[in-house]
């Protein structure tokens, strides 16, 4: 006799959920998801506080959360930084000077959004299984 659980059931009752939310109830669950990207963006503004030497404005005020959409049958929202220069500050760049347009050296990246993400991972699957409690608290009412 063998000791242990079957989660057959329970992966087939959250995807079920996952199902009712966003059939029954798109608008909470795009609204859901906007919300949840705002989250993040205001980490990644915190993270970014933290982590950069240069705290310009323009940088921090780049942090934004896009539209919500349909990806690949999931609802999706970016969270993203629209500067000019976010790139540069995420993944590294070669130092040149400006007279001789030189390498002096590589700046290395912050990865602000990377870093951020894994914050929120677990406040995201928090939020994620209260929505889904009052997606079943509404469905039986």
């Amino acid at each position: 006799m063998e000791a242990g659980f079957d989660y057959h059931e329970l992966t087939d009752l959250k995807k079920e959920l996952i199902q009712l939310a966003k059939d029954d109830f798109p608008r909470e669950t795009k609204k859901f998801i906007k919300k949840e990207a705002g989250k993040l963006t205001t980490i990644a503004k915190n993270t970014a506080k933290k982590e950069c030497l240069n705290k310009t404005g323009n940088y921090l005020k780049g942090f934004k959360a896009g539209k919500v959409y349909n990806f690949a049958g999931d609802i999706c929202c970016r969270a993203f930084n629209s500067s000019s220069h976010a790139h540069l500050v995420e993944y590294g760049h070669n130092m040149v000077t400006s007279r001789a347009k030189r390498n002096v050296g590589f700046v290395p990246g912050k990865y602000i959004l990377t870093k951020s993400s894994t914050k929120f991972e677990n406040k995201f699957e928090e939020d994620i299984e209260q929505f889904l409690e009052n997606v079943l608290d509404k469905s039986l009412k």
